[in-house]
C-alpha cells in the first residue's frame, strides 16, 4: 500500500515529515536556551512547555471541525467524507512553518526568551492539527484496511523520527540557528499543497484504488 496507493504514500510523507520536523527541533531547545542564553539547566526546560500549549490548542481546533465534519457525513448519507478532514491540515500547516521561521530568528540572545517559546506554540500546534487528521484521513479513506495504511505511516515516521535528530546539532552549530530553521521552514512551505491536492483529487484516487472505502 505504500508503494502502490499514492494517498497512503502522499499522507504517510507529510506525516512523516512533520514527526521528524518536530523531533528535530527538539533537539535545537537546549543548543538555544542552553548553550546559546546560558539558562540554567531546569530553567532551560521549561521553554518547552510552549510546545505543550500549542498541542492543547491544536486539541481545540481538532474538535470544532468535529462538528463539521459530522455535518459532511450526514450529507454523504452516513458514509465518512476523507476531505472534510483536511481544512485543518492546511491551518496546522502553516502554524507549523510560522513556528519554525520564527523559531529560529528569535533565537538570538538580544531577543526576550518569551519570542521563541510563543514559536514554540505555533509548531506544536502546527505538528498536532496535521498529524492528527493524517491519521484521521487514513482512517476514512481505507476503512477496513486502514490498520495497513496506519501501519506504513508508523514505520515511515518512526525513521524520520530516529534518523533526522542526529542532523540537529551539526545543522545548527554549522548553518546557524535562523539560517537551519528557515530550511527546515521552507521544507515545511513545500508540503503545505498536500491537503489541497487531496482536497480536489482524493475522490478520483479512491476510484481508482482496490482498498479505499467509497
Amino acid at each position: 500500500m505504500f508503494f502502490f496507493e499514492p494517498m497512503v504514500f502522499t499522507i504517510a510523507l507529510y506525516a512523516s515529515l512533520v514527526y521528524g520536523l518536530l523531533f528535530l527541533a527538539l533537539e535545537v531547545f537546549p543548543i538555544v536556551f542552553r548553550e546559546i542564553r546560558h539558562l540554567s539547566m531546569i530553567v532551560s526546560t521549561l521553554p518547552t512547555l510552549g510546545l505543550l500549549v500549542g498541542v492543547i490548542f491544536a486539541l481545540i481546533v481538532n474538535l470544532v471541525n468535529q462538528p463539521l465534519y459530522a455535518r459532511a457525513v450526514q450529507k454523504n448519507n452516513g458514509k465518512a467524507v476523507p476531505e472534510a478532514r483536511l481544512p485543518p491540515m492546511i491551518i496546522g500547516g502553516c502554524l507549523f512553518s510560522i513556528g519554525l521561521f520564527w523559531f529560529g530568528w528569535t533565537a538570538n540572545p538580544s531577543i526576550p526568551w518569551e519570542s521563541p517559546t510563543v514559536a514554540a506554540g505555533f509548531i506544536g500546534a502546527g505538528f498536532n492539527i496535521v498529524f492528527q487528521q493524517c491519521l484521521n484521513f487514513l482512517v476514512d479513506t481505507y476503512g477496513q484496511y486502514a490498520a495497513s495504511a496506519i501501519a506504513a505511516n508508523n514505520l515511515l515516521r518512526c525513521l524520520m523520527a530516529c534518523g533526522m535528530p542526529l542532523a540537529a546539532r551539526p545543522m545548527f552549530l554549522g548553518l546557524g540557528i535562523g539560517p537551519a530553521s528557515s530550511i527546515l521552514g521552507g521544507i515545511s512551505l513545500l508540503a503545505l499543497p498536500v491537503p489541497f491536492l487531496f482536497i480536489k483529487y482524493s475522490r478520483v484516487l479512491r476510484k481508482r484504488s482496490e482498498f479505499a472505502a467509497l
